[in-house]
């Protein structure tokens, strides 16, 4: 109790001695210590120490409570009234060691794991599942979900990298970096997966239901005919100088870095329309492998845009970029991500 209390941890107490310079007052003298037969000296001194460790706990929700009122040592009866707030397990009979506590590992379990005092935990928090089952259930998410997750992944890293490296943390930094792009490369994978399983997919949920959501953007793409008055991000984008296209998955890098930076970004989702004739089942697929998401990055008055382009199953990121933003493009953006091409 002392400990999560000055340091705001979870504690779980297990048939606790809440007023221990009393009870071990019985023992003072020689006592043996019942693991290896050993004896040694417990003496006032102790009992005095103790004392000084006395403390009420703020932080009710920090503390779960275990008690049996069989308990033979201990009146169960101290701890309830010390401690009423608190979660609690209270059960008949049993004894001081509290027979049976295996059968509350997993409510014991489930109690750090939800709490937001650690970051990194050994099971996803509010997951009702063991980490097996989980990878068993997002490893079955069709493909392209499969790849967005772990992009949403990757972002998730990418923070926590930054976040290290901030903190001058430089080894862990760029161990985690270089997990980044090990999931890009395994989302590249993905997506072929995705492209050779993909058409089957579609006959088979033609035939036999579908049980998925299309996602359908709602603007048409700009050929070199359309009116562009209305969309000034379109006109900006040809008086940049500067290109540079890089791998799909990266994208969000840039979204990430320019928002982190106080840039303001608006995002507009762009398709060109299918076929007249095209088939029902056929127009989801277009939509989804047919867009563009165009980025209009603004600071300052100074602009920067990016597209994450996807056609028919190849997608790529191209910066569009000035003489006022090269410097910051080129020194700092670029070197994070994988370019494959410069004009």
């Amino acid at each position: 109790m002392y400990l999560a209390q000055k340091y705001n941890l979870q504690a779980v107490l297990i048939n606790p001695s809440i007023n221990p310079h009393v009870t071990l007052g019985r023992t003072l003298g020689q006592t043996p210590n019942f693991y290896d037969e050993s004896h040694f000296e417990w003496k006032n001194k102790h009992i005095e120490m103790l004392k000084t460790y006395r403390t009420n706990p703020t932080h009710s929700s920090n503390i779960m409570l275990f008690l049996q009122k069989g308990d033979e040592l201990l009146d169960y009866k101290e701890a309830l009234y010390y401690l009423p707030n608190v979660k609690r397990v209270v059960e008949e009979k049993g004894s001081h060691s509290f027979e049976g506590i295996q059968r509350h590992f997993e409510i014991i379990r489930n109690f750090f794991l939800v709490g937001n005092y650690f970051k990194h935990t050994m099971r996803v928090k509010g997951v009702g599942c063991t980490n097996e089952e989980l990878a068993s259930r997002i490893g079955d998410l069709y493909y392209d979900s499969l790849a967005k997750f772990l992009i949403d992944l990757s972002m998730k890293i990418f923070d926590d990298a930054m976040g290290d490296y901030d903190r001058g943390r430089k080894k862990l930094s760029d161990a985690l970096f270089e997990a980044r792009k090990s999931l890009g490369e395994a989302i590249r994978h993905i997506n072929k997966a995705w492209s050779l399983s993909e058409k089957h997919m579609f006959t088979w949920l033609a035939n036999n239901g579908d049980n998925r959501q299309r996602y359908i953007f709602n603007k048409p793409i700009l050929n070199k005919s359309s009116d562009t008055s209305n969309f000034p991000n379109i006109i900006m984008v040809k008086k940049m100088p500067y290109k540079a296209t890089v791998r799909v998955d990266d994208a969000w890098i840039v979204a990430h870095y320019l928002q982190t930076g106080g840039w303001e970004l608006k995002c507009d989702n762009i398709t060109p329309p299918p076929p007249r004739d095209t088939h029902p089942m056929d127009k989801g697929r277009h939509y989804q492998h047919n867009h563009t998401s165009r980025y209009t990055a603004m600071k300052d008055s100074i602009y920067l845009f990016f597209d994450d382009e996807n056609n028919t199953g190849e997608g790529h990121t191209m910066i569009y970029y000035s003489d006022d933003t090269k410097a910051m493009v080129e020194e700092t953006i670029l070197p994070m991500l994988r370019v494959t091409e410069r004009i």
